[in-house]
């Protein structure tokens, strides 16, 4: 004696499939005429991890830069693509300059490229790097101000954030640096 397919969607002499279908077509009515598919969505969304990823930019010394910062803090340069002869779209100085450069300080990840269709390099925001000790502080503070500024030299915050210490450089290609570390004679 052979088994009915059909016997495999019948319960109560009802079609499973069919008592399936009607109730998700009813929900499907319900989240979606009052948006609760777009909320799903954007709570999905909003659910990923993000991350921001600092972009500077540079006049034609970009790569010079990144290997300063990756000399200062450690790091390694995750991906390189420069300008040539056939994708340069402001002047023939380009060729062979940065036109995009993705790197890590630490675990932060990191981005840059030769601008060349800016005036100037808007260089206003601030970086700032917490290092584990003094050395690694002043290691890399005389990595950035070789050619730069020391702002502010290492020196104990004031109260009530004494448990660390801070310097301000101003690095050759213009960026402002806030380097900290803790203040291990506080601890």
């Amino acid at each position: 004696m052979g088994v009915d397919p059909g016997a495999l969607f019948v319960l109560d002499g009802k079609s499973v499939l069919g008592v399936w279908f009607r109730y998700a077509e009813k929900w499907w009515r319900a989240v979606s005429g009052n948006g609760m598919i777009r909320l799903m969505e954007r709570r999905v969304h909003m659910e990923k991890k993000i991350s921001v990823i600092p972009y500077l930019s540079f006049k034609g010394n970009c790569e010079e830069a990144v290997h300063t910062y990756i000399s200062a803090f450690g790091g390694e340069i995750l991906f390189i693509s420069r300008w040539d002869e056939n994708n340069f779209d402001m002047t023939p100085e380009q060729v062979g300059k940065v036109m995009h450069v993705e790197f890590t300080i630490g675990a932060s990840r990191m981005a840059a490229g030769d601008c060349y269709d800016c005036n100037d390099v808007n260089t206003d925001i601030k970086l700032m790097i917490h290092m584990e000790s003094e050395e690694e502080a002043r290691h890399t503070i005389s990595v950035l101000a070789e050619g730069g500024t020391v702002i502010s030299p290492l020196a104990p915050h004031p109260a009530p954030d004494d448990d660390g210490c801070g310097s301000v450089i101003r690095d050759r290609f213009g960026f402002t640096w806030i380097i900290t570390c803790p203040n291990f004679a506080r601890l």
